[in-house]
């Protein structure tokens, strides 16, 4: 089951990308694209992202079943909004 999150661009994307893309790296979590489009992968989750007219677009298609989808849109929600 996949799921679409979506979210309103903050001023300081660019701050907030690069802080995603670290901490990605930090915790062996696979992050590959720019700041308009892009996948990730890791720790039992794949999923990938696009950036059009001011929104970003999240595709989560893989997650641990034990992991509700409540808790990865609050952690979304946390880095991007």
């Amino acid at each position: 089951m996949k799921k679409l999150y979506i979210f309103k661009l903050p001023s300081h994307f660019e701050t907030i990308f690069n802080k995603a893309r670290l901490k990605a790296e930090e915790n062996k979590v696979s992050f590959l694209g720019d700041m308009d489009s892009g996948k990730f992968s890791g720790k039992g989750f794949e999923g990938d992202y696009h950036v059009v007219n001011g929104l970003i677009t999240f595709t989560i298609t893989k997650k641990p079943f034990i992991v509700p989808w409540s808790l990865i849109e609050n952690s979304l929600k946390k880095y991007f909004v």
